[in-house]
């Protein structure tokens, strides 16, 4: 599964010249939205691990471009063959090891929409649901209730405030 696409145009990537620079330079951050989280940091390369849709990433940015892998499935390595990768050489080598955080979360916004694009839901690993036939028949029962009804329930069993907000016990606050 291995992507090669056309180099956007270069982002504005600079190989400090000075002490001053290298000191103010901040390539450290991390990417946490729907689904993904990535955190990264360093100089030569600028790297980081994370998850998106519960398989493994890597972040690599090094010399004249950047790269993306994600493992093929939750429980595959995320350098193995079958793994999506995503590499482009935007910058004039090595300013690719110095690249900003800013610049770094836009690689992995990137990298992060063109995975999801190239997914079909038949190339996801689906774990199986303990008791299947119980949960369908009780999302049977959900289906035919109010809203009310179910925060209701979900207050009574302990989910949900009476406000609608979650109970700490499931990451509320």
């Amino acid at each position: 599964m291995h992507d090669m696409m056309v180099p956007m145009k270069p982002k504005e990537a600079k190989t400090p010249t000075t002490p001053e620079e290298l000191d103010s330079l901040s390539t450290c951050g991390k990417v946490e939205d729907h689904g993904v989280s990535v955190t990264f940091g360093g100089m030569c390369p600028v790297q980081g691990y994370g998850t998106i849709d519960g398989h493994e990433c890597y972040y690599r940015s090094r010399g004249s471009g950047w790269q993306f892998h994600v493992a093929a499935t939750s429980s595959a390595a995320v350098f193995s063959d079958d793994a999506w990768v995503h590499e482009e050489d935007p910058y004039t080598w090595p300013d690719g090891g110095y690249v900003t955080a800013d610049i770094s979360k836009q690689c992995i916004r990137e990298a992060v929409e063109k995975f999801r694009a190239d997914m079909k839901w038949e190339d996801f690993e689906v774990t199986p649901i303990e008791n299947a036939e119980a949960h369908e028949a009780a999302l049977e029962i959900v289906k035919k209730m109010t809203p009310q009804e179910v925060l209701d329930s979900s207050v009574k069993v302990g989910i949900h405030n009476p406000d609608g907000s979650l109970t700490k016990e499931y990451g509320g606050k």
